[in-house]
């Protein structure tokens, strides 16, 4: 069940990467766009392009919360451990499970509160680009559901490691 949940987990992931890597390429190109627009066109036109600005702040949001479920699971997230690893491994299981749990209650509670966001908020437009604002509410719900798949296989290396390490 386990090997199921993590070869899960990798092949979305792996999408998730793809995704990401093509979402900052059209970020980089929009601004740099918009740049070279600004500097060399605006100057005689007087016109510029106003949705780079809220297409780039709405694209930082998506791939903000895509890539905190894959830190989660590659472990490059910040947590205490400077304390923790400080403690005897008993003390480092048990720390590892209680900032498990405390993730999987908190992205809980932003998947529940968030689709009543998305509910409250599917039939209001963005100024510029005219897209449903729930769109952008989504993000934090995707994120949190992709969380939740990391968090088992994140958990399990963690305590497999200490194990290893107590063994040795």
């Amino acid at each position: 069940m386990l090997r199921k949940i993590k070869n899960i987990s990798d092949f979305i992931d792996s999408k998730i990467k793809h995704m990401i890597i093509f979402l900052m390429g059209i970020l980089v190109l929009s601004i740099l766009v918009q740049i070279f627009y600004r500097f060399l066109i605006v100057k005689h036109t007087g016109r510029s392009f106003p949705y780079v600005y809220e297409g780039a702040r709405y694209l930082l949001i998506w791939i903000t919360y895509l890539t905190i479920a894959i830190n989660l699971k590659e472990n490059s997230h910040p947590f205490l451990d400077l304390f923790i690893n400080k403690l005897p491994p008993r003390g480092q299981k048990i720390m590892y499970i209680f900032h498990g749990v405390l993730i999987f209650i908190f992205s809980i509670l932003i998947i529940v509160k968030g689709k009543g966001l998305i509910e409250l908020t599917k039939n209001i437009t963005t100024p510029t680009l005219e897209i449903s604002i729930a769109w952008i509410y989504a993000a934090p719900v995707i994120g949190s559901m992709l969380i939740l798949i990391n968090l088992i296989p994140y958990i399990v290396n963690k305590i497999d490691d200490i194990s290893k390490k107590e063994n040795m």
